[in-house]
């Protein structure tokens, strides 16, 4: 979710995606679309509300000012003018997408199936409690996180940050402009995945925008975060942190200069995102 393909996210999904801490394993997605549903119902959703505030023709496929097309992502001649795949059959092109867009690395980390649906979904997550590991569509930072004796009690050590920088500094390498061209290309997949979700008037975009200010807001604490530990798992001891939602403790965990770096780039896609609108 490169930047969020998790933030797709594709951008978040890029973006976001990726950058979730991992949590025990799960068993692969293997199960009919209807079955992958949001945790609220979906008139709870902004994104939902009949209105669609980001338009994607108003996306800016190029950078304010530069007139060169996005020619990775949408190749000269008639490949250039070729409808998006079904979303059933969207996974290699979505696949070579990423590659143009975020590099080969990138593919290796992705999960080959489903792989619009996984983006959708765990972009539609991130503002919630909880992100469905199952669901998640790249391999994650390896490893629980890494804590530390600390003042206190456990705290979450500095060297945890050490985990994310391949992905940061994959999404800070990121081709934007072609990232953003794919997305434009393929966002009537993207559409479809979204209302499958439960959201039939919904705009994937608009969510997108959406989640991408959500994670923009979340905060940036400096020196060391105690931890408890009332079960299996370590949760922040700080209530205000631990009530956050999935996305934002996801940035909080990462450490404060990953997330001014992640940051930055999400500021990059949203204005993009955002267009003319």
């Amino acid at each position: 979710m490169k930047a969020v393909i998790g933030v797709v996210i594709v951008v978040l999904a890029v973006v976001a995606g990726w950058f979730v801490l991992r949590q025990p394993d799960a068993p692969p997605l293997s199960m009919p679309p209807s079955v992958v549903a949001p945790s609220v119902p979906g008139d709870a959703d902004p994104a939902n509300a009949g209105e669609v505030r980001y338009p994607i023709d108003q996306v800016q496929a190029t950078a304010p000012g530069n007139d060169a097309p996005a020619q990775a992502a949408m190749p000269a001649g008639p490949a250039a003018v070729e409808p998006p795949p079904s979303l059933d059959e969207s996974d290699p092109v979505v696949a070579e997408w990423t590659a143009e867009s975020v590099g080969n690395a990138a593919v290796q980390a992705v999960v080959p199936d489903n792989l619009v649906r996984r983006l959708v979904a765990t972009v539609d997550n991130l503002p919630r409690e909880r992100v469905t590991p199952r669901l998640w569509p790249v391999a994650t930072a390896a490893g629980l996180p890494a804590v530390e004796p600390g003042e206190g009690g456990m705290v979450l050590s500095p060297a945890n940050a050490r985990r994310y920088a391949p992905y940061v500094a994959m999404a800070e390498s990121a081709d934007v402009d072609s990232l953003i061209a794919g997305y434009k290309r393929l966002y009537p997949v993207f559409q479809q995945a979204y209302r499958e979700l439960g959201y039939p008037t919904g705009n994937f975009n608009d969510r997108l925008v959406a989640v991408i200010d959500h994670l923009l807001a979340a905060p940036e604490v400096e020196g060391p975060i105690r931890l408890v530990q009332p079960k299996v798992i370590y949760q922040f001891a700080d209530p205000e942190l631990e009530a956050l939602s999935a996305g934002q403790k996801m940035m909080v965990r990462m450490g404060p200069d990953n997330a001014r770096r992640i940051k930055a780039r999400l500021r990059t896609i949203r204005q993009r995102l955002a267009g003319a609108g």
